[in-house]
């Protein structure tokens, strides 16, 4: 295990590595899209958002930011003054 050989598959006959490396290059491309696309959305809305302080977009984008702050989900929200 230390020297990176993990064995060979007798179900697909081929060495364990190969399906590693494979599935890793798919999830590393994977998540690269996905951070291209999110990244970029996301700062739109949040310019958008700040832009128009108050507007439907800003505290619904607000009230989603703050639910996932709270440390737990019973626990009442904090009012905004």
């Amino acid at each position: 295990m230390l020297q990176g050989n993990l064995g060979y598959s007798h179900l697909w006959r081929t060495p364990v590595n190969m399906f590693i490396w494979d599935r890793l290059r798919n999830t590393t491309v994977l998540a690269f899209i996905a951070f291209a696309i999110i990244a970029p959305l996301s700062v739109v809305f949040g310019v958008v958002a700040g832009m128009r302080e108050g507007s439907i977009l800003d505290r619904t984008y607000l009230g989603v930011q703050h639910d996932h702050a709270r440390p737990y989900r019973n626990s009442p929200p904090a009012s905004f003054s």
